[in-house]
């Protein structure tokens, strides 16, 4: 099938349509010298929007953030180091380590799902290619001081440090701990506790 060049946003169109699809321009009245341009129809892949991770830890403010943000996209206040929030505010957050050996962290107040369908692309990327892995597989949640990481009915099991966890939410204490996700998935949580570093 034959495509033009959408003069207004550049995306490739089927040389039929009247309209663009991704930006509603009509194609009618582009100039010549675009309309007349085909060439072999390639997919249009869109960056992924960035996911919020985390809330401002300002009272006033509260904006998410997206992942990497180095400063409050509403306020424009430097996001401190989980280490020194976590610190500050006398509360937990975590540091987790990813089978393909990302890193991700999860700020204070969060609830993050674990499995090759977690909200959290990053998360998502690293689990999709363990089979043993459910879609949602687990959930850690971050509240205050306390921990938590709970099976979510996952077919072939959640394990921390060896044991098995169930529905009921199992603390996790500060330091490292290896969470075993079905039978190959292995992923290091490392819990900071406020006020210890």
């Amino acid at each position: 099938m034959a495509t033009v060049t959408c003069p207004n946003c550049g995306s490739s169109v089927d040389a039929d349509r009247w309209i663009c699809p991704r930006c509603f321009s009509n194609l009618t009245s582009a100039p010549t010298a675009l309309v007349a341009t085909v060439r072999p129809a390639t997919p249009v892949q869109e960056a992924p929007a960035p996911r919020a991770t985390g809330v401002c830890p300002r009272d006033w403010c509260g904006e998410t953030y997206p992942a990497g943000a180095t400063t409050c996209p509403r306020c424009a206040q430097p996001v401190p180091p989980l280490d020194v929030l976590a610190t500050s505010l006398g509360v937990s957050a975590v540091r987790m380590l990813l089978p393909d050996g990302g890193t991700v962290g999860i700020r204070p107040y969060a609830i993050v799902v674990l499995g090759r369908e977690s909200p959290d692309a990053r998360i998502a990327d690293s689990l999709v290619a363990y089979d043993g892995v459910s879609r949602l597989h687990a959930e850690l949640a971050v509240r205050d001081t306390d921990v938590t990481l709970a099976d979510s009915e996952s077919t072939n099991g959640t394990w921390v440090d060896g044991r098995k966890v169930s529905l009921d939410p199992v603390p996790l204490e500060p330091g490292q701990h290896q969470v075993r996700l079905g039978q190959a998935a292995l992923v290091v949580i490392d819990v900071i506790a406020g006020g210890s570093r």
